[in-house]
């Protein structure tokens, strides 16, 4: 990490998204929450399709994991439940 840019308050993620792209200066770029959504050391089952040159923008979607189908965390189950 070469910078770290701050807003004066807090504007929402989108605006600092737009910030972020703004300042960024690498090809690839993770986008990560502070509470860790995602969890960093996925990072390169993210990035391999685009250095294997077959894919753009991959997503990851954190409700996946690589449990069993319809697998999720506690967190996520809680969550879910708070849905229904």
């Amino acid at each position: 990490m070469d910078k770290v840019i701050f807003h004066p308050y807090n504007q929402g993620k989108g605006t600092a998204l737009r910030t972020g792209f703004s300042h960024a200066i690498s090809d690839i770029v993770i986008i990560q929450d502070a509470n860790l959504e995602y969890d960093p050391d996925e990072y390169p089952l993210l990035l391999q399709p685009i250095l294997d040159g077959k894919a753009d923008v991959p997503y990851g979607f954190r409700f996946m994991g690589h449990g069993p189908p319809g697998a999720a965390s506690g967190r996520n189950q809680n969550m879910n439940f708070g849905l229904l």
